[in-house]
């Protein structure tokens, strides 16, 4: 989230209250998790006159229960969206025992998409569609149903998988680095489990895992998080 606030934010000797040089210009975002989606909040705050499409490749809702904590840092970045952070936190557990707000990245993801449609209904969300390759020079980008669109800036938020990065290395000469630790994770949805206590969580022991933990899910449940080598 701090990467794309660096997008929108103007150079500390620039003054304006628009983004300049996007000021009527279209704007295409691949991805629609919470760092696209962040990043479309935020210049539609700083200029409404930006034209933002966004694309999303899945078509419903994802079950992917991995948690994220919303820390202090994170809520400073949020709050530069007004009503952005107090729209999320309806949807956070609050866990004293880490001292985070946390909320499970779907709901994070659907929170903001929500936000996006009540406060900017001039951004376009298309669901179902993915970039499958990008013309630098012409400006324009490919869908995977053979549609071309043109813009002015391309924002690639599509993941670690991402098809624009490796456009860019393969074809651009730009390196790539990555850093993998040999840990596989799985997060399970569970109902809520009257043995822990509201706002904690239960750390897990076993000999074939790494780590683990049972925390809480909003509005009711528990997510089971397990790590394991290999």
């Amino acid at each position: 989230i701090g990467f794309a606030e660096s997008l929108v934010m103007p150079a500390p000797t620039t003054t304006a209250t628009k983004s300049n040089v996007l000021s009527q210009k279209k704007v295409i975002v691949v991805g629609g998790g919470p760092v696209g989606l962040y990043f479309a909040a935020l210049m539609l705050h700083k200029d409404p006159t930006v034209r933002i499409e966004i694309l999303e490749k899945s078509t419903k809702k994802s079950t992917n229960a991995f948690g994220l904590g919303i820390s202090s840092r994170m809520q400073n970045r949020l709050s530069d969206v007004p009503g952005l952070k107090e729209k999320l936190l309806e949807s956070t557990v609050d866990l004293p025992s880490l001292g985070v707000p946390m909320i499970s990245r779907d709901d994070l993801s659907e929170q903001m998409k929500y936000f996006l449609e009540e406060r900017q209904p001039s951004c376009q969300m298309q669901y179902g569609t993915s970039c499958e390759s990008v013309d630098f020079e012409k400006k324009q980008v490919t869908t995977n149903d053979g549609s071309i669109m043109d813009y002015d800036l391309l924002v690639a938020a599509d993941g670690v998988n991402s098809k624009i990065r490796q456009q860019l290395v393969t074809n651009c000469g730009f390196q790539e680095e990555r850093y993998l630790q040999d840990v596989s994770w799985k997060a399970l949805s569970m109902p809520k489990q009257p043995e822990i206590e509201n706002g904690s969580f239960k750390p897990l022991q076993h000999p074939s895992l790494t780590g683990g933990r049972v925390l809480p899910k909003a509005p009711e449940g528990h997510t089971l998080l397990l790590l394991w080598k290999g």
